[in-house]
């Protein structure tokens, strides 16, 4: 390709890139990306997208793992407890 025709496609794009841009900041393409990132508008995609199967929300989801991990976690050291218990009695029973 010669220099003139490189030339020229050159202008062509930075013409066409141009004319675009300025039909799209026209048509309002620039300000409408920008309204969209409000944070109402953020949490309604959220609420609306991170929906599990079951219907619960993610944030629903998480509030009952955690309410469940307490719960385990309250078990264990009950169980944890009657354990040490157990080892106590026995340790009484074998010193007998």
């Amino acid at each position: 390709m010669d220099q003139k025709g490189l030339i020229s496609n050159v202008i062509t794009a930075v013409v066409t890139a141009g004319i675009l841009g300025v039909l799209a900041w026209a048509g309002g393409v620039f300000s409408a990306g920008a309204d969209a990132l409000n944070e109402a508008q953020i949490k309604a995609v959220i609420a609306e997208v991170l929906v599990r199967d079951t219907g619960a929300t993610y944030a629903a989801s998480l509030a009952g793992i955690d309410i469940s991990l307490a719960t385990i976690t309250t078990t264990l050291e009950a169980i944890k407890e009657d354990i040490d218990d157990l080892e106590d009695s026995v340790g009484i029973l074998v010193a007998e």
